[in-house]
């Protein structure tokens, strides 16, 4: 039988304000923030970055309302990952 470990540190945060707590959550990593066109039209991406102060290095806003896990699994592929060291989805 092999033996193997599986370490997936995840937060999800619901609250009132969360891009207020968002930098401290993060705590100093670089990010890639994943959403849509919807968000960056409303000016979510342009606040979370300048929130983030030069940390989100990379933006991924083609995401499509309820996406498949395909579409999404797509993601996994892009060299980029590498680069990063969370994921902020919204």
């Amino acid at each position: 039988m092999s033996r193997w470990a599986y370490f997936n540190p995840t937060s999800v945060l619901f609250c009132e304000n969360v891009l207020d707590i968002l930098n401290r959550v993060i705590d100093g990593k670089r990010l890639a923030l994943v959403t849509s066109q919807g968000f960056r039209r409303r000016g979510v991406v342009d606040k979370i970055e300048r929130i983030m102060s030069g940390r989100v290095a990379h933006v991924v806003d083609t995401i499509k309302p309820n996406p498949s896990v395909d579409e999404l699994g797509e993601l996994a592929t892009l060299e980029w990952l590498h680069d990063i060291d969370a994921i902020v989805a919204v």
